[in-house]
């Protein structure tokens, strides 16, 4: 008997342990692109999109079969990648998915517009295309991932506007519609009126843990809405008191991540921050009031890199994008969360495209497997430790042999590693000049007088790209 109960005891804390844990599909930047087949203006199969309901779309773009390095994500792309997740979503009882925006191509209104009939070339009617891409990219999501709740966040290549730009009323209120349809109906009633209001949104992940997320194309520093992200911020306050009163656990979602564009800096010479340093910081303010925050997760560079964010510390997880337009291969994560929404482990997936066109997803690296220690541990001794460096200068472009980002080039790791824990401007260019200081850029001053040359004789001096001599 007593075998027996010892038997069931172990059985209920297998059972209790495997429902308080979550594994989650960690997907970022899928740049779908719908003119794919668009060859000559007007485009007949964007007449045939934009008449047809999104169920008719696979067979209109059936001939959309390029599955390329270095291409934004066709529809065969889309669909075979999606459907490949089959067997990963099954073995990993996966029911959740965190999607941190960019589900369009670049430049998508430009795109609509160039290749578009004269009768369909109005604001209107790119907002009912944009709407209908949208919603296919997720119906897609759904369908491959045997219906998944997905907690999906505005990029700045998303909406019905151009780049960075909020989009219109009638898209956030149709896309709210979209994303909240299983929702009870408090939960849509809440989501939808969040939403509506610039794209953020609260949504409970379990009982004890708070999904957020926050639109950061209102705090960019390409096109800041300071009106509208005091709204949102005022908002993440009050939210974020609410969880920390029901003691609840938060995991924040956005797009574009806080600091430095290290790619930019490291191009360019200097420190060049992604967002307006008053709203981020404003940002910051908020984030170290509260001491419930699981960690955050972004997108925007097609890249896996980290960052410690705020006095508290929280850990900032990124994932490889789903498009490989950028020099990267394509692929994915699938985090392991505990019930408290704190990661303890995760596996990055990827398929090799610059040996093949199979968009067959393969184990790239776990994080217990090649970093040492908590994820807080693990982001401090990147920049310090040789090996750990190593690893994530390997895994930023999703292993690509053929990637043309500076991180490949020794002498502009300092731009990477800098950006890790350093997301005030100031301490950031503070870290470039220590370590250039300390020799460790090697071959700067040479890559930065060949960047300055080539930059005053296109536009003339900059002030900007003397900064850090």
């Amino acid at each position: 008997m007593k075998k027996l109960i010892c038997i069931i005891f172990l059985l209920l804390c297998i059972i209790e342990k495997s429902y308080a844990n979550e594994n989650i599909l960690f997907l970022s930047d899928i740049h779908f692109n719908p003119y794919g087949l668009c060859k000559k203006q007007p485009c007949e199969v964007l007449t045939q999109l934009i008449k047809n309901e999104i169920k008719n779309w696979p067979q209109i773009l059936a001939n959309d079969n390029m599955i390329n390095y270095k291409m934004e994500t066709g529809n065969s792309f889309l669909l075979k990648g999606l459907n490949n997740l089959t067997l990963i979503i099954r073995q990993n009882n996966i029911y959740d998915i965190f999607l941190t925006g960019d589900i369009l191509t670049h430049n998508f209104d430009n795109q609509y517009y160039k290749y578009v009939v004269k009768e369909y070339k109005t604001q209107e009617n790119l907002t009912n295309f944009s709407l209908k891409a949208s919603s296919y990219v997720l119906s897609q999501i759904k369908s491959a991932t045997n219906n998944a709740k997905i907690f999906y966040i505005l990029g700045n290549n998303d909406g019905d506007q151009p780049d960075y730009v909020t989009p219109s009323p009638k898209f956030l209120n149709s896309i709210a519609k979209v994303l909240s349809k299983e929702l009870s109906p408090l939960e849509q009633k809440i989501f939808e009126q969040d939403f509506s209001s610039a794209g953020y949104f609260s949504l409970a992940l379990n009982k004890k843990t708070l999904v957020i997320g926050i639109n950061t194309n209102l705090l960019s520093a390409v096109h800041p809405d300071a009106r509208l992200a005091t709204i949102q911020l005022k908002w993440l306050d009050k939210t974020l008191a609410m969880a920390q009163e029901h003691n609840q656990h938060v995991i924040l979602l956005q797009h574009i991540p806080y600091g430095a564009d290290f790619y930019k800096s490291a191009v360019n010479k200097t420190s060049i921050i992604l967002m307006d340093t008053k709203l981020q910081a404003q940002y910051i303010k908020v984030l170290n009031k509260y001491n419930n925050i699981s960690g955050i997760y972004s997108g925007h560079f097609h890249a896996d890199y980290f960052e410690l964010i705020s006095d508290k510390k929280i850990s900032l997880v990124s994932t490889i994008s789903f498009n490989s337009q950028f020099g990267n291969n394509p692929g994915f994560k699938v985090l392991n969360l505990d019930e408290n929404g704190l990661l303890y482990n995760y596996t990055t997936y990827y398929a090799d495209l610059t040996n093949n066109k199979k968009l067959a997803w393969k184990i790239e690296y776990q994080l217990s497997s090649v970093y040492p220690g908590n994820i807080h541990n693990i982001i401090k001794n990147i920049p310090v430790r040789s090996q750990s460096n190593f690893f994530y200068r390997t895994f930023y472009n999703g292993s690509s042999k053929k990637y043309p980002a500076p991180i490949t080039r020794d002498s502009n790791w300092a731009y990477y590693a800098c950006a890790i824990m350093n997301i005030n401007k100031d301490n950031y260019s503070k870290c470039l000049f220590d370590k250039r200081f300390n020799g460790q850029l090697e071959g700067y001053f040479i890559d930065y007088f060949i960047t300055l040359i080539d930059r005053m004789f296109l536009f003339g001096p900059i002030k900007e790209y003397l900064t850090l001599l």
